[in-house]
């Protein structure tokens, strides 16, 4: 777990060292306090989001409490385990689940996906964004089992970013 605020305001006052994380995140170095230097902890915010940001400031850098550590251990830890990311997946479907449904919500990464199934209607519509002020039809072709899969397609195309 990362520094509290107060930790780092005594830690500074005595001297000590703290653990961070250092160029891009990609390893981890000591930081030392040295008394010789002036040190600020402060609280940034931020104007549109309201966030607030707690950093530790020296004349010459500043850096976010967030990603400093007490321990070697404690860094080293969130070095190796925080923020995992993992290969997505697009979910698979087949004209027989398909043909059953109305909606099916595909989603994946900064995209939102709708396959409709508009049976009564003899329709399959594709749209993007979804009820969001962007909402585009992309594909509009009879609810037929060929049609399906040029739908499908279309939403792998757009899965592996190709536009």
């Amino acid at each position: 777990m990362a520094i509290s605020k107060l930790e780092l305001q005594k830690m500074i006052k005595n001297g000590e060292s703290v653990w961070c994380l250092y160029q891009s995140h990609k390893e981890i170095e000591e930081m030392y306090f040295s008394k010789e230097n002036k040190y600020n902890v402060m609280e940034v915010k931020y104007i549109d989001s309201g966030a607030k940001l707690c950093l530790v400031v020296n004349n010459d850098w500043y850096y976010p409490l967030e990603y400093l550590f007490k321990t070697k251990a404690e860094a080293e830890h969130y070095l190796h385990h925080a923020n995992i990311t993992r290969t997505e997946t697009l979910p698979f479907l087949t004209w027989e689940e398909f043909s059953k449904i109305n909606i099916k919500d595909i989603e994946f990464t900064d995209k939102k996906l709708n396959l409709y199934n508009l049976s009564g209607f003899g329709k399959i519509k594709l749209y993007r964004n979804i009820d969001t002020a962007d909402e585009t039809l992309l594909l509009e072709l009879e609810a037929t089992e060929v049609n399906f899969y040029k739908a499908y397609d279309e939403c792998v195309r757009l899965f592996k970013g190709e536009e």
